[in-house]
């Protein structure tokens, strides 16, 4: 299993599973359908769906063109409803705690606290990978996950980066306030990791790190001497073993 990472931040997100059979997942399609088909080397036929985590642009900018071109979406019914996609034939709706299945995947969404209608963050489970947890563009998460191999979790931004630039001037209370309110913090994902059995985790990937408001390098130390983990930043063009084991 392979993750690639085609975008992650403001910009646009959008990360792509692959197994060893070629059968691919997208996660999030958050930029050009130009890239995404790229990406896919234009092979639409294995690509076994999208899973979507809210309505954000940011997130959700090709969501129209992959279900044009075939492709299955899969999101909450606040999620499809926003994108105005509830109504497609290719859209199905993801019912929160509970499993389905897309092609080799088998998908749990679970509910997030964002500034939209019915974020979800995702539970992947595939043979290959084992357990993959996905969340992103949230404030807090009360869950817990079992057998762990890979996170894929926001660390949005530094509090003190964020209080520094606030004190100076450089960042305007608006904006502070808005991200308190809707993304997770460099401080809530060691939380969140600590707070988890991290004893079958291969691999953390931060996602969505802020261009102002985070230091890549910092978090990336960080985490890897706390938990003695692979660690990564999600950059656009990354590649990643997402087996169980690394052999």
């Amino acid at each position: 299993m392979t993750l690639e990472v085609l975008g992650s931040g403001s910009s646009g997100n959008c990360y792509l599973l692959k197994d060893s059979k070629g059968l691919m997942l997208l996660i999030e399609c958050g930029i050009d359908i130009k890239k995404i088909k790229k990406a896919i080397d234009f092979d639409l036929n294995n690509v076994s769906g999208c899973v979507v985590t809210h309505g954000h642009n940011d997130h959700c900018k090709s969501i129209n063109h992959l279900a044009a071109s075939g492709i299955k979406i899969y999101a909450s019914k606040g999620t499809l409803e926003e994108t105005k996609i509830i109504n497609h034939h290719r859209s199905f709706i993801l019912d929160p705690m509970k499993k389905q299945k897309i092609g080799p995947y088998t998908v749990l969404g679970f509910k997030t606290v964002h500034d939209t209608k019915e974020p979800f963050g995702f539970v992947i489970n595939h043979l290959e990978s084992g357990v993959i947890v996905f969340i992103t563009d949230t404030v807090y998460s009360p869950f817990k996950f079992a057998n762990v191999s890979h996170w894929l979790i926001e660390a949005n931004y530094c509090n003190e980066i964020l209080e520094q630039k606030r004190a100076s001037g450089v960042e305007d209370k608006f904006l502070r306030d808005r991200i308190l309110s809707s993304h997770f913090s460099f401080q809530n994902c060691q939380d969140m990791l600590r707070a988890n059995d991290l004893s079958n985790t291969r691999t953390i990937m931060l996602l969505h790190l802020s261009d102002r408001n985070s230091n890549e390098l910092y978090f990336k130390t960080k985490i890897e001497e706390e938990f003695v983990k692979e660690t990564y930043i999600a950059n656009s063009g990354i590649k990643l073993d997402l087996n169980k084991t690394p052999f």
